[in-house]
C-alpha cells in the first residue's frame, strides 16, 4: 500500500545511467549537521548521485494524471498512420487521373492511327479503374483518420476520469535531449 516512483534516464554509451528511486513521502529538508567533536567526512564529488531530470523530481500521486495515457499515444499513432496513408493514396489517385485524362485526349487525337487510338482507350480504361480504386481507398483511410482523431481526443480529454492503474507517458524536454518517460502503477 505504498507508492514509489522509479525514474530511469538513458544516457549515451559514454555516460553512466542515472537511476533515481524517490519515495512518495516528502523527505526531510533539514540535513543533520556534524557534531563539532567529530570531523565532517567529505565524500568525493564522484560518489554523489547525479541529479534526476526535473520531470522525474516530482513524486506525487498526480504524476500519472499529468502524463498522456498510453491509449492516447496508440490511438494518435493509428490516426497519424491513416492520415499519411490516405495522403499517399490520394496523391497516387491524382496521378492516375492525370494518366486517364492524357489517354482519353489521345483517344480522340486525329493524328493518331486507329491502333494507337485503341491503345490509348485501353490505357484510359485501366487508368480510370485505378483512379476509382485509389479514390475509394483514400476516402476509407481518411474516414478512419477522422474516427481515430475523435477517439484520440476523447481519450485525451477523459484521461483524469479513468482509473489511475494505467500506464502514462510524460514527454520530457531538456536543452540537450528529449525523452518520453513511462509511468505506471502496480
Amino acid at each position: 500500500d505504498s507508492s514509489t516512483e522509479v525514474s530511469i534516464r538513458l544516457e549515451r554509451a559514454t555516460a553512466a545511467p542515472i537511476v533515481a528511486v524517490v519515495p512518495v513521502e516528502e523527505p526531510a529538508t533539514a540535513k543533520a549537521e556534524p557534531v563539532a567533536s567529530e570531523p565532517a567526512e567529505q565524500a568525493p564529488a564522484e560518489a554523489e548521485p547525479a541529479a534526476a531530470p526535473e520531470a522525474a523530481a516530482e513524486a506525487t500521486d498526480t504524476t500519472l494524471r499529468k502524463g498522456i495515457p498510453s491509449g492516447v499515444w496508440v490511438a494518435g499513432s493509428f490516426t497519424l498512420a491513416f492520415a499519411i496513408a490516405g495522403t499517399v493514396t490520394g496523391i497516387l489517385a491524382k496521378s492516375a487521373e492525370r494518366n486517364f485524362n492524357a489517354n482519353l485526349a489521345a483517344r480522340f487525337e486525329p493524328s493518331l492511327t486507329a491502333a494507337q487510338q485503341g491503345e490509348a482507350w485501353s490505357n484510359a480504361s485501366t487508368a480510370s479503374n485505378r483512379t476509382y480504386a485509389l479514390a475509394i481507398t483514400t476516402d476509407a483511410l481518411f474516414a478512419c483518420a477522422i474516427v481515430g482523431a475523435g477517439i484520440t481526443t476523447y481519450l485525451f480529454l477523459t484521461r483524469n476520469k479513468r482509473s489511475n492503474s494505467e500506464t502514462a507517458f510524460v514527454p520530457a524536454l531538456t536543452p540537450t535531449s528529449a525523452s518520453l518517460v513511462a509511468h505506471t502503477r502496480f
